[in-house]
């Protein structure tokens, strides 16, 4: 995939992910299918928050991210996307800790 290509061949490649302020990303199965690659490819991520109060404000609904519950268009693009996931608890912890730990 492009991003194991990149980190290859790039020095210091890594993900940057922009995130809104209601944190909408994280519904969104093919916003989840670009971190899955990421943590696949072993690639460092680095999450771009609007601001704390932010993670204040949506604190309860982060904590309980759950990438079974990604929204797709079509449904075969979540199916296909979630059965990428070789353990989807540990990818949930995961995103749970990018997203209250955030790596600037």
């Amino acid at each position: 995939a492009m991003m194991a290509h990149l980190k290859q061949q790039v020095p210091g490649f890594r993900q940057v992910i922009a995130v809104d302020r209601q944190f909408e990303l994280f519904t969104r199965i093919w916003c989840i299918a670009e971190l899955l690659q990421a943590r696949t490819s072993h690639l460092p991520q680095a999450l771009k928050i609007h601001s704390e109060d932010s993670v204040a404000l949506h604190h309860t609904e982060l904590e309980d991210i759950d990438v079974r519950n990604a929204q797709a268009s079509f449904e075969p693009d979540r199916e296909m996307i979630l059965a990428k996931v070789d353990n989807v608890d540990a990818f949930n912890r995961d995103i749970r800790r990018l997203i209250m730990q955030p790596k600037y």
